[in-house]
């Protein structure tokens, strides 16, 4: 209840209840079911609160929050950590900023050497696409947005890849494992690999390494 004004007066809103829904990687916004999520809600408006009234003392920057422009000087922010009494302000510092990294499977050895020993043709043209449709997975869990690898055989005009749809948080192993069985269903490999994103070329890189077979990066080319 303390909350709500502070609500009204951010959304210009009355006797409106607040609206919380979940955001997952992947994942249709869903309801939120959890207890733990509940009680993370419930400690963030508690939160609010506390920092409501000393804002009504103090500003935001003699509190320790940020001006609103970027200041990458900022080192720290502040930390409310709840006690019986209340919240006790505390400092911590911001994380350094995460690098973008890709998962990097590998054949075993046998599997590397059969799929070597297997003819050779043609062309592919390969990229991990993010389907813009969710599809349930899981009963009350979020709908999510399933990954796909789509393999193009340039010569023939046809995609040779299995239509795996994947909906899994090992989403990457998975769609390393479709693209090998490709190969060991239909018997062959073929003579070069075009990549068209940093992912898919991580995704692949050691399948061609281990088999022999040549990759290039290529710019995506934009729809006639």
């Amino acid at each position: 209840h303390d909350a709500l004004p502070i609500w009204n007066k951010i959304t210009g809103e009355r006797r409106k209840f607040v609206h919380f829904t979940k955001y997952a990687p992947h994942c249709l916004p869903w309801y939120i079911k959890s207890k733990n999520d509940l009680s993370y809600i419930e400690q963030a408006l508690e939160a609010a609160v506390e920092v409501s009234k000393k804002l009504s003392e103090k500003s935001k920057i003699e509190l320790g929050f940020p001006p609103d422009e970027q200041n990458e000087m900022q080192k720290t922010i502040p930390l409310l950590s709840k006690t019986k009494n209340g919240f006790e302000w505390k400092t911590i510092e911001l994380p350094q900023e995460i690098a973008v990294t890709y998962f990097e499977p590998k054949l075993s050895d046998e599997a590397a050497e059969e799929l070597s020993s297997f003819e050779r043709k043609g062309t592919l043209e390969c990229k991990v696409f993010r389907i813009p449709f969710p599809m349930e997975d899981k009963k009350n869990e979020p709908p999510r947005y399933p990954a796909i690898l789509l393999a193009l055989d340039t010569d023939a005009g046809m995609i040779v890849s299995k239509p795996d749809f994947i909906m899994d948080d090992e989403e990457d192993l998975k769609l390393f494992d479709s693209f090998a069985d490709t190969f060991f269903d239909q018997k062959f490999l073929p003579e070069k690999i075009k990549a068209f994103d940093d992912r898919t070329v991580n995704l692949l890189k050691n399948f061609c390494l281990q088999t022999g077979t040549p990759i290039a990066v290529e710019p995506v080319r934009e729809a006639e």
